[in-house]
């Protein structure tokens, strides 16, 4: 079930899988542990993750100020993680799975959604974001093209 202004967070997971380039990394952006999602789909963990240069994002969490006590999950954006992970959102709330979603390909970011499923989502240029725009509007929620020039800095 959708929060008020957000997407389906179950049905955005399964949708995602045709957008995102091979090889793409899903970093779950989490105040817990993640202990529950690890349970699931620890196995597909990328330990080793490059650190995300997210030098210019709009709203992202990278790198991680501290004191913030956020913990990032790194996973192979691969068909059966985000199967796995859409079948947990069924059944739980998207706040035990993650705050903040990222995409990452390489050593950049491809595709951010602060505050998930509750904001719109952005896009960079590094993907086929026409097609990620249609995935947003078959799912009814925002999705906006990055832009560095014209995005709110934090």
């Amino acid at each position: 079930m959708p929060p008020a202004g957000g997407v389906d967070p179950a049905a955005f997971l399964r949708e995602l899988q045709g957008a995102i380039p091979d090889g793409a990394v899903l970093h779950l952006v989490h105040w817990g542990d993640h202990s529950a999602v690890r349970r699931l789909v620890g196995r597909l963990a990328v330990p080793d993750a490059p650190q995300v240069d997210a030098s210019g994002c709009a709203f992202t969490v990278f790198p991680i100020p501290r004191p913030l006590k956020l913990s990032v999950l790194a996973l192979r954006a691969e068909p059966e993680c985000l199967e796995a992970l859409a079948a947990f959102a069924d059944s739980h709330s998207s706040l035990e799975m993650c705050s903040h979603l990222h995409v990452t390909s390489g050593d950049g970011m491809v595709l951010e959604f602060h505050d998930f499923p509750r904001n719109a989502f952005f896009v960079w240029d590094r993907i086929d974001a026409d097609a990620v725009i249609a995935l947003a509007a078959i799912l009814k929620c925002q999705c906006r093209r990055y832009e560095p020039e014209s995005a709110d800095q934090n």
